[in-house]
């Protein structure tokens, strides 16, 4: 990943992204949920890949990230997740690739 000063237009749309997805989970009360994803937010902004691979953690099994439904605003969280979770693995590939260089 690059320098945090510096960040990849793609992974600085990430993290923006990961930015309303926390405030929209915190608005709606899921703080262990936006609590988990600023965690996430935050690795990738400071060029931790690992963000990467916590955030898509979110995504499995019961009780997962997938399954939140939220009293009112259903229709945006599953727009930002799904958005994130493509972005997620798009960048978790290019990251992979680089490693293996």
């Amino acid at each position: 990943m690059c320098a945090a000063s510096a960040l990849h237009p793609e992974v600085a749309a990430f993290v923006a992204l990961l930015r309303r997805l926390e405030q929209h989970l915190a608005a709606h009360g899921a703080t262990y949920w936006a609590t988990s994803v600023s965690r996430s937010r935050a690795a990738v902004e400071a060029s931790d890949a690992g963000g990467l691979d916590r955030f898509l953690a979110m995504f499995g099994g019961n009780g997962s990230l997938n399954d939140l439904m939220l009293e009112g605003g259903n229709a945006e969280l599953e727009r930002m997740r799904s958005a994130a979770w493509k972005l997620a693995t798009k960048l978790q590939r290019e990251e992979d690739e680089a490693r293996r260089g």
